[in-house]
């Protein structure tokens, strides 16, 4: 009798574990049939942005987003959750390429793609339309004017202050810069603050420089300078050892200067870590050019919220060294409306195509004959390259950019002196021509 009852309760335990079972397999399986993109092809024009779902996706699934081919278009923001899984596309150039969609959710698996068209922007959608930001080659400045921080726009020329011409640069060439140039002082304000940023969807380091005695009722110029490859935690140094803020405040002390804010951003935009592996390949480059866009779209409205800055081109420089000299002239020759002044020091290659090896090699984010400022600017913008002679790093890329400028009509300052790859002497005589 009583091992009748037990086999009946055995039997009634491994029947319901069955059922449970077989209920959870066929949630599992249901849900995943279900699993699909919210779009199974797109067209874009060079330049836009669409973004791409996953729908019915569980919450606990997770899915790995790819581009084909990254030259056509590219990934500028993922979410990787399943419930709330998507990806933003951003068009580069004209062609054909694929977004898949790894999706996966305990045992099950599932890959699933979306078709991207991209074609070229036409001339009415350009001149009806401001276009954001972008990091994909540059056709033409004309076409696609940029948003300027207060989004109204300046008068060219500007009257005050002059943007100074090529002839009339203070310039040390042949010689080191003066003694003290670089000495420490206390005549500066250093923070390093958080702001959003709109593309990684986190807050993001920005050292903040402010004249000691800032003034919130007073506006100030603003310089936005770029560091090199891997720096974006260390950048220029901190405190009252921050490079460029000791050179830039003694040339204000000797009234070569008038008192700006200095913004030294963290420019490689991406949650992913940069690693040895992964440093010098073209996708950890294109985190780079994303600041382009991010400068836009989340630097600058911070930056003009809270802080008292004077709008205008004239009142607005940028700068950068090696990564970051690539990067100063991407974003100010694309928007010269922005930039009444540009400084690169032994920048990196990548504004033009090359190649170096099977990891280092680009399209190039100009063509050699665009990269120009264009009218009604040409006149009034101040440009200047540094090549160091002893240069190893970027070897003759300062070069190309001086002479591609050159044969397209545009005035500029380029200099060559015995270093290696550094930006301190660069930034000096840059420093000595901005805000007069």
């Amino acid at each position: 009798m009583k091992s009748t009852g037990i086999r009946k309760a055995i039997a009634a335990v491994m029947s319901a574990a069955v059922v449970i079972g077989c209920v959870n397999c066929t949630n599992v399986t249901d849900a995943a049939k279900t699993v699909k993109l919210s779009k199974k092809t797109i067209s874009l024009k060079v330049g836009e942005k669409k973004t791409v779902k996953l729908v019915n996706g569980n919450k606990k699934g997770k899915v790995t987003w790819k581009i084909a081919k990254k030259s056509v278009a590219r990934i500028t923001k993922k979410v990787v959750k399943g419930k709330k899984a998507s990806a933003t596309v951003k068009a580069a150039k004209a062609g054909n390429t694929s977004l898949t969609a790894a999706y996966k959710y305990g045992s099950y698996s599932k890959k699933l793609t979306c078709k991207i068209k991209v074609s070229e922007a036409s001339a009415a959608d350009s001149s009806t339309a401001v276009s954001q930001p972008t990091v994909a080659p540059v056709q033409t400045q004309t076409e696609t004017p940029s948003k300027e921080p207060d989004k109204k726009p300046t008068e060219v020329p500007s009257p005050t202050p002059k943007i100074i011409s090529p002839e009339e640069a203070v310039m040390v060439t042949n010689t080191a810069a003066p003694a003290g140039y670089d000495a420490y002082n206390d005549n500066y304000i250093f923070s390093t603050e958080k702001y959003p940023s709109k593309i990684t969807g986190t807050d993001r380091s920005v050292d903040i420089v402010l004249p000691k005695d800032y003034d919130p009722e007073k506006e100030y110029p603003v310089l936005i300078m770029i560091h090199g490859i891997g720096l974006g935690g260390s950048r220029f140094g901190s405190g009252s050892g921050c490079g460029p803020a000791k050179i830039a405040y003694n040339i204000v002390d000797a009234g070569e200067c008038d008192e700006f804010i200095l913004v030294i951003p963290d420019t490689r935009v991406s949650n992913i870590p940069e690693t040895d592996a992964n440093t010098h390949t073209a996708e950890n480059y294109s985190y780079y050019d994303l600041f382009n866009e991010e400068l836009f779209d989340s630097l600058f409205p911070w930056l003009y919220e809270n802080y008292s800055i004077k709008k205008g081109r004239e009142n607005t420089a940028i700068a950068g060294w090696s990564m970051g000299g690539r990067g100063a002239l991407y974003i100010g020759v694309s928007h010269p409306d922005v930039f009444g002044y540009i400084g690169a020091f032994c920048p990196a290659p990548g504004l033009f195509e090359y190649y170096i090896d099977e990891n280092r090699n680009e399209p190039g984010l100009f063509e050699k004959d665009k990269f120009m400022i264009p009218e009604p600017y040409t006149n009034n913008t101040f440009l200047m390259i540094l090549k160091g002679k002893y240069d190893d790093v970027v070897n003759e890329h300062p070069l190309l950019y001086h002479q591609a400028l050159t044969e397209n009509g545009f005035e500029h300052v380029y200099y060559e002196y015995p270093v290696g790859h550094s930006w301190e002497h660069g930034y000096y005589n840059f420093m000595r021509n901005v805000f007069k």
